[in-house]
């Protein structure tokens, strides 16, 4: 860089205004940054630009008075900046989940309610109590999600309790089917004699149900989505830090001693 003119490590789009601030620090030098939040970038040798802050203070010597100027890459700080922003967004995305929720967890409480009631009232081998009972059993799984979303915007611990994921599923089954169209088979194939897990069942459907959406997405043009349930002995040389486990239905959790 010896010998060549310091706007060489800008964008040319700036070097009209760095003339104007350099003729401006001539004038009345004094220590200044001139900060990230104009916009400046720099210029790698590569033609690259990054985000730059940039600070200018003059400096008496024997041989004249000199100009140090310190050019500092803020990308980092951009990054984080932007984090915090996006952060911020959430925050205020669970903020209005959470007064939409309770409204809308009222009108549940009306659904299930009269579901159950005209349930009560249709006589046995009644069509209609097919229909009643996915009613009430659809407003149910709503409320489920709707105290995700609680959780989600109070930041509460998510309650797990023991499923069998072979029922969550089948419970899911129907609803699963109208949901992904006419074009699209959806098969479930549940081992028998799970082993029971310890998990939020509104998380678990959520999860389902993502990938269910993902899969009718991915083939616009029809196809089969398998959804499968089995036991797997010996994770642990699949995955790092798993213990195996081959007795059904039963729980395990790692302890210090290993166990």
């Amino acid at each position: 860089m010896l010998g060549r003119p310091v706007d060489a490590l800008m964008p040319r789009r700036y070097r009209d205004r760095h003339a104007e601030h350099f003729a401006r620090f001539v004038v009345a030098p004094s220590v200044r940054r001139i900060g990230a939040s104009l916009g400046l970038h720099g210029l790698r040798k590569d033609g690259s630009e990054f985000p730059v802050e940039i600070s200018l203070s003059p400096l008496e010597t024997e041989e004249g008075a000199l100009i140090v100027a310190a050019i500092r890459d803020v990308t980092e700080n951009k990054l984080m900046e932007e984090q915090l922003r996006q952060s911020q967004k959430m925050e205020a995305i669970g903020k209005l989940a959470g007064g939409v929720v309770h409204d809308f967890n009222n009108l549940l409480t009306i659904i299930s309610g009269s579901g159950e009631l005209a349930l009560s009232k249709v006589p046995a081998g009644d069509p209609l109590r097919e229909l009643l009972r996915e009613i009430v059993s659809a407003s149910g799984r709503a409320a489920t999600l709707t105290r995700q979303l609680l959780a989600f915007s109070r930041k509460d611990v998510i309650a797990p309790r023991v499923l069998d994921l072979a029922e969550v599923i089948g419970d899911m089954e129907k609803w699963l089917s109208r949901l992904i169209g006419e074009d699209v088979e959806l098969v479930v194939a549940n081992e028998p004699l799970p082993w029971a897990v310890k998990m939020d069942p509104g998380q678990v459907e959520q999860a389902v149900l993502n990938l269910v959406v993902n899969a009718r997405d991915a083939m616009p043009r029809g196809g089969t989505v398998t959804i499968r349930t089995r036991n797997v002995e010996r994770l642990a040389t699949q995955a790092p830090g798993a213990l195996p486990s081959s007795c059904p239905r039963t729980l395990y959790s790692r302890t210090e001693d290993g166990g």
